[in-house]
């Protein structure tokens, strides 16, 4: 699910580092989940779930739409 939202979540590699520390290669199979990972599985869940990361944007202001005509 984070890889789908990673884009809109700033710093989001930052913040699931401890996490991903977990799974790099030469990492153990049984892993020790401590504070360092909780903390960022608690922010990134509250990331997600408190307050709209997309919206619709505001059709009384003036906005840009750029395209790509690429293949």
């Amino acid at each position: 699910m984070i890889n789908f939202y990673r884009r809109y979540i700033t710093n989001c590699a930052e913040i699931i580092a401890p996490i991903t520390e977990l799974t790099k290669n030469r990492a153990p199979n049984n892993v020790e989940w401590g504070d360092r990972q909780e903390k960022a599985f608690s922010k990134i869940k509250r990331l997600l779930s408190n307050k709209p990361m997309l919206k619709l944007h505001d059709l009384n202001q003036e906005f840009l739409l750029q395209t790509d005509a690429s293949n």
